[in-house]
Order: C-alpha cells, then structure tokens, then sequence
C-alpha cells in the first residue's frame, strides 16, 4: 500500500532522515521501527547505523516537509537510554498541517502498533537468517 512517510531519527551525533514510499501508517511504521531494533541488538549497533539496512525501501531525504505527498511523519528520538517516538498524521491534502497522534516510548508505540510477543520475540535477522531473541523490554537507546 503506498501509504507515504518520512522519519527523523535523532541521536547523539545528529540526525537522520529517510522517506519510504509504502506502508507509512503506524503498524507499517512500528514494523520499520522493530526491524531496525532487532539489527541493532543483532548486530550490536546503534538504530541509526542499522536504520537503511535493516528498512531497504529507506530513501535518504532532506527534511519531513520535501515531501509533500507523506500522511504520516515521524520523529524518533534517542536520549537518557530510550528512544521516544512522536507520531504525526496529516489529516488534509489542502493543508500542510500535520497533527500529533502518539507520543511515547518506543516500546509503547510497538505495544500499539505492532503484534509482537511483549517479554521476548524471537526473530529472523535480515543478514544472517538466523533467529535471534530479542528482549523487548530492554530496548534503550542501542
């Protein structure tokens, strides 16, 4: 579904930014959000390095608002050892105003949006096909 979005993910060093062209709305979103997650813990890296691997429809972008066509933006941000998420909707194409639909943690955005096992999932990584257990309730800024 061409459900478009655009996401910001602020670190330490900075941001990123990246436009994917489908599955935009939140339990998409949340998908995006748990495959980067599993990257990183897999791979011992931070969200950010592992953002367009583990997202390969992930286009690098300018800004949320080069995209004039996106429904959805989001904004995840790392700090103090969690990541928050605010979630925005656009609830008109005549106006390029966006409303905020979510705000929390991470892991309560995938405990909205996305159908997950809550203490533990086990899970395909995307680079070695191997399963790998994923403890949901630890997931800190990584």
């Amino acid at each position: 579904m061409s459900t478009r979005a655009t996401y910001r993910i602020q670190h330490n060093f900075g941001a990123l930014m990246t436009y994917i062209h489908h599955d935009g709305y939140p339990a998409g979103a949340a998908q995006y959000f748990f495959e980067a997650q599993v990257a990183a813990r897999v791979h011992n890296k931070s969200l950010p390095q592992v953002w367009m691997f583990a997202n390969d429809r992930a286009e690098l972008t300018e800004s949320h608002e080069i995209h004039g066509d996106t429904e959805y933006r989001y904004d995840l941000v790392g700090r103090g050892g969690e990541w928050r998420v605010t979630a925005y909707l656009r609830d008109c194409y005549d106006v390029d105003t966006y409303r905020v639909f979510f705000t929390g943690t991470l892991l309560e955005f995938l405990s909205e949006y996305h159908d997950y096992v809550p203490l533990a999932q086990c899970h395909r990584s995307p680079v070695s096909n191997e399963y790998a257990t994923l403890d949901l309730e630890g997931m800190g800024v990584s």
